[in-house]
C-alpha cells in the first residue's frame, strides 16, 4: 500500500508543475480531464472524454466502477472546472444555487484530487486568463484530512471509502 506521505508528495508535484507551465493550453492538455492511478508500484493513466453532463455522470460512473475492482493503491484526477466562491451570509439561499458554468460570478479553476488509504486532498487552483496568453493563479483552495476535512468527489466515491470520510458523511 503507497504511503500517505507518497501520495502527498506525488500531488504537491503535479500542482508545482501546473503552476510551472503557466500556460491554460499547456495544463489543460497536459493534465486535464485524466485519471492517474497507481498500484503495486506501476502507474497508468486514463483518459475522461466527455462532451456533455450526461456523458460526464455516465464516464465518472464507469470510472467509478472500474477503481473499485482494481482497488488503486492511489489516484489522482484533474480537471477544468468552473467555481463559485461566497462569503458566509446567513440570507443566501443555498437550495436555489445556479451551476457554477451558468453563475455570472464564476471563476476558472483547476480541480486536482488525490486519494489514497487514509488520506485525501483536494486543491482548487482558480486562476485568470492575461493577455499574454498566460494565466494567473489565485488564492487556492484546500480541503485534505490532515485538516479533518475532505470533498466529497463522485469519482472516487466508496474506492477509498474504509479509511476515509467524505462531506457526505460529515453531513
Amino acid at each position: 500500500m503507497l504511503p500517505p506521505e507518497h501520495a502527498k508528495q506525488l500531488l504537491n508535484l503535479m500542482i508545482e508543475k501546473i503552476k510551472e507551465l503557466n500556460d491554460h493550453e499547456i495544463v489543460t492538455r497536459t493534465y486535464c480531464n485524466k485519471l492517474f492511478v497507481m498500484k503495486d508500484g506501476t502507474g497508468i493513466g486514463i483518459p475522461l472524454n466527455f462532451e456533455n453532463q450526461e456523458q460526464k455522470e455516465m464516464m465518472f460512473d464507469l470510472t467509478n466502477e472500474l477503481l473499485k475492482k482494481l482497488k488503486p493503491d492511489m489516484a489522482i484526477h484533474a480537471s477544468e472546472a468552473w467555481i463559485v466562491t461566497r462569503k458566509k451570509n446567513k440570507d443566501f439561499d443555498m437550495e436555489n444555487l445556479p451551476v457554477p458554468s451558468e453563475s455570472p460570478d464564476r471563476k476558472e479553476c483547476y480541480i486536482i484530487c488525490a486519494h489514497t488509504h487514509g488520506y485525501s486532498r483536494t486543491i482548487i487552483l482558480p486562476f485568470v486568463h492575461l493577455a499574454d496568453s498566460s494565466i494567473q493563479f489565485e488564492k487556492e483552495i484546500d480541503y485534505d484530512t490532515d485538516s479533518g476535512l475532505t470533498s466529497y468527489d463522485k469519482l472516487f466515491n466508496g474506492v477509498f471509502a474504509e479509511s476515509m470520510k467524505t462531506m457526505r458523511d460529515l453531513q
